[in-house]
């Protein structure tokens, strides 16, 4: 009778310490992996808005035209550009100033100034030069503040013999590329 006591308590030893390693795998294993998880909704107030300003036309006004538009994002940000130029002679020359202006509440950082797929090829003596006035990729762009974008078209040769390119209308468009700072 003894013996089935001692079977008894060992039995119920092996029992006691099965269901405690269980509990302490279980509660080791809930303290590894627990997770903290926030459920709620809040509203940011906050607006991110770099686009295109009004273009200044510096030379040959009378060759070319600045449409400004949206790529289709939201709120019709004027982040596209499209300049169309037709230059008739030799010598003919182009320049726009776009100024860009981060009109949002966040700073920014410029990425790039991403050209369209479609746009002209320039050839022979027509000339695109593009310039970012004092401004580098990655650069900020802190709130309200602006950078130029310049862009001169120039039929270089001016001699009297040069042959009319067919084409002499070119048309190109570029896409900001800004993200938040």
């Amino acid at each position: 009778m003894e013996e089935t006591k001692k079977n008894k308590k060992k039995r119920f030893i092996v029992i006691a310490v099965i269901f405690a390693l269980f509990a302490f795998v279980g509660v080791g294993y809930a303290y590894l992996a627990q997770a903290l998880n926030i459920t709620g909704t809040a509203k940011i107030d906050s607006d991110f808005k770099v686009e295109f300003q009004e273009a200044k036309e510096t030379t040959g006004a009378d060759l070319g035209s600045v449409v400004l538009s949206s790529s289709g994002g939201e709120r019709g940000i004027k982040d596209t550009v499209t300049i169309t130029v037709t230059l008739a002679k030799p010598g003919d020359s182009y320049v726009a100033t776009i100024p860009v202006k981060n009109t949002g509440k966040i700073n920014a950082k410029y990425i790039s100034l991403v050209p369209g797929g479609s746009n002209t090829q320039a050839t022979g003596d027509v000339v695109l030069t593009f310039e970012e006035e004092d401004f580098e990729a990655n650069e900020g762009l802190a709130v309200n503040d602006t950078h130029n974008f310049i862009f001169t078209f120039t039929w270089t040769n001016t001699g009297s013999e040069q042959q009319v390119p067919t084409t002499t209308t070119y048309t190109f468009t570029y896409t900001l590329n800004y993200q938040q700072a």
